[in-house]
């Protein structure tokens, strides 16, 4: 039997691991249904759309998926200074890409404050683009996805929690836990990178010049207008009127030179933080390669546990001098000088043929293996145009 719906009933719908619950906001009823067996978001959200609801007209739908990807990353004071909420966006995709497997080129995702970082949740731009085409299919218009709750509730407490989502703005909602707003997504996307110039600055700046063009404009018709009027001060205005459009000048050229301060001060700001992303992403594709290289035929891996500063392998082998053999490959292979340093409080065998190895990641071995890199790349591209 299905859910008859409301002319433009809105719908909070949560997706857990095991059920599903869905709140009908003009109703005030909380129903509880059984979560389809489907493979992907989309399909589960398509056959509940289906099979449990009849919409008489466009609803509106906030989503809450267990299905999401989310994450919490540490992001310091300093790391965030001088970033837009684009640029912070752009940053935090590049932080969650080793855990989520979603290009930061093609994703989609919200963030809010958490500790000492942020909570992040994320979509590929491809499933979103699934969810919102079987929302459309079923008259649905999918506003926002948010991340379901993980803590086993009872009926009363999902109710509580799903209706205070409903009394609150999707702004307010953003100031406390990651939303994805789809109007927003549409619009102008999530994951654009880090740009040189901001848009919104240059935009400013722009209707600053505008405002004081206007002003000399005004400024000039006003002098010239006393001048027609009263000819007695005709020749004290001509005399003014230059004075006056030179001090003008200085003050707009001023106020210009302060602008492109601020601009290059944002600008460096932002190379900095793409300089520590590239550095970062460059640690993390070599560490697999050398760790896997240093463990040759006499060690195998049985597990990994990462962190974004920091990775604790448990590894395994039958040969005694395995764990001195791993650490003396490490070093062969530039493990330190690609931006890792190993915890020699780590070493220490778990059992006859365990153990394990800590490692710390080190920005400043990353970032000037990265810096050197970069300039080798520079240096052999203008031999190659020679």
């Amino acid at each position: 039997m299905k859910i008859n719906c409301k002319k433009n009933e809105q719908i909070i719908l949560e997706l857990g691991r095991t059920d599903v619950w869905a709140y009908l906001v003009k109703e005030g009823k909380l129903v509880q249904l059984e979560r389809p067996s489907a493979s992907t978001q989309a399909e589960i959200l398509g056959a509940v759309l289906s099979n449990c609801f009849a919409i008489r007209k466009k609803a509106e739908l906030i989503l809450l998926s267990s299905d999401c990807f989310y994450q919490e990353v540490g992001l310091s004071a300093a790391q965030q200074q001088g970033l837009t909420k684009n640029e912070l966006s752009s940053v935090l995709a590049y932080e969650v890409e080793p855990f989520s497997g979603i290009s930061p080129q093609s994703c989609v995702l919200g963030f809010a404050p958490k500790g000492a970082g942020f909570a992040v949740i994320e979509l590929a731009e491809a499933e979103l683009g699934e969810l919102l085409r079987v929302g459309r299919a079923n008259s649905v218009e999918l506003k926002a996805i948010m991340q379901a709750a993980i803590a086993f509730e009872s009926a009363e407490e999902i109710e509580s929690r799903l209706k205070a989502i409903a009394t609150a703005s999707l702004t307010d909602l953003a100031k406390s836990q990651p939303v994805i707003i789809t109007k927003d997504v549409a619009s102008k996307g999530f994951a654009a990178g880090i740009a040189e110039f901001s848009p919104d600055a240059f935009k400013r700046l722009m209707v600053r010049i505008a405002v004081a063009v206007i002003l000399l404009c005004g400024l000039h018709y006003f002098v010239f207008s006393e001048v027609i009027l009263k000819g007695k001060q005709e020749e004290l205005a001509k005399l003014e009127a230059p004075v006056a459009k030179l001090n003008q000048t200085r003050n707009a050229i001023a106020k210009i030179k302060h602008e492109l301060k601020t601009l290059q001060e944002k600008d460096a700001g932002a190379s900095s933080a793409c300089t520590m992303l590239g550095a970062r992403h460059m640690a993390w594709n070599s560490f697999f390669s050398i760790v896997a290289e240093s463990c040759g035929d006499f060690v195998f891996v049985k597990g990994i546990d990462c962190a974004p500063d920091c990775v604790s392998l448990k590894l395994f082998s039958v040969h005694k001098d395995a764990e001195l053999r791993f650490y003396e490959a490490l070093s062969k292979n530039g493990i330190a000088k690609m931006g890792w340093i190993v915890d020699t409080q780590s070493r220490g065998q778990k059992s006859a043929n365990e153990f394990c190895v800590l490692l710390h990641y080190n920005e400043q071995n990353a970032v000037k293996a990265f810096v050197e890199k970069q300039a080798l790349a520079v240096s052999n591209s203008s031999g190659e145009e020679k």
